[in-house]
């Protein structure tokens, strides 16, 4: 999903925005798009769901608007 991502965006890259975040095999993060380092022009939070193997079964991802 990221390489497909990253793809799409040449020049852009993905950088966290904050804690990840985990409760009872749920991972909760937010992220930035920005390119060349500037100011973000997307902004996101997933949701990651995963196994008992510890392997991710599901990733809800939402968009949080435009840039910041």
């Amino acid at each position: 999903m990221i390489a497909a991502a990253r793809s799409q965006f040449p020049g852009h890259d993905f950088a966290l925005t904050g804690p990840v975040d985990e409760h009872g095999g749920n991972i909760r993060f937010s992220w930035a798009l920005s390119i060349d380092s500037g100011e973000p022009v997307v902004r996101g939070t997933d949701f990651v769901r995963v196994d008992a193997q510890g392997r991710i079964a599901e990733v809800v991802g939402f968009l949080d608007g435009g840039a910041a």
